[in-house]
């Protein structure tokens, strides 16, 4: 096989494997997108303005990491 043959064969069998695995998840039917009815009961969040108080990093994560850690100091 020459170097142009190759990329040939390389390119029909991406679209071959490609073939196969659209026909195994959609099961052999047409997808299309939400009807406007679908897509209107669909809620939508914008970003906020406001704030989110603290998150779980900012208070309860440290706590449960830091009592695990035992600090012990030794005299020499």
């Amino acid at each position: 096989m020459t170097k142009d043959e190759m990329c040939e064969y390389l390119v029909n069998s991406r679209r071959e494997r490609g073939a196969i695995h659209r026909l195994e998840v959609t099961c052999g039917d047409i997808i299309t997108g939400f009807t406007d009815k679908e897509y209107r009961k669909i809620e939508v969040r914008q970003k906020s303005t406001f704030s989110k108080g603290k998150k779980h990093t900012n208070n309860r994560y440290w706590d449960y990491n830091n009592s695990r850690i035992k600090i012990t100091t030794k005299n020499i």
